[in-house]
C-alpha cells in the first residue's frame, strides 16, 4: 500500500487474516500457489480479546465471500507447486 504522505520511505504492507468457510478453503487451496495473485472479496469483522499477559487486542479479519484469480500464473517450481500438483506427485510415489 502506497502512503503517498511519506516521501522517500518504504511501501508498508498491511496483513489480514482471512476466514473462510463452507468449503472454501479447499477451492482455494487448489487454484492458488506461493505467489499467485487473487482478490479476495467479503466483508471485515472485528475480533477483540485479551492476551494471557493482559494486553487488549483488536484485530480486523476478512470474512470471505469468494476470491478471483488475477495476474500471470507464475512458472511452476519448487515453492510455486499448487496442491493439485503435490496430490499428483504424492500419487506417483505411493504407486
Amino acid at each position: 500500500m502506497k502512503d503517498y504522505s511519506k516521501k522517500g520511505q518504504e511501501d508498508d504492507s498491511i496483513y489480514f487474516d482471512v476466514k473462510a468457510f463452507n468449503g472454501q478453503v479447499d477451492r482455494v487451496i487448489s487454484y492458488i500457489s506461493k505467489g499467485r495473485e487473487i482478490v479476495i472479496t467479503g466483508r471485515i469483522a472485528v475480533e477483540n480479546y485479551t492476551r494471557k499477559d493482559g494486553t487488549k487486542v483488536v484485530k480486523y479479519v476478512v470474512i470471505m465471500n469468494g476470491f478471483h484469480l488475477c495476474g500471470n500464473k507464475p512458472e511452476a517450481g519448487p515453492e510455486t507447486d499448487t496442491a493439485e500438483s503435490k496430490v499428483k506427485k504424492s500419487k506417483k510415489t505411493s504407486a
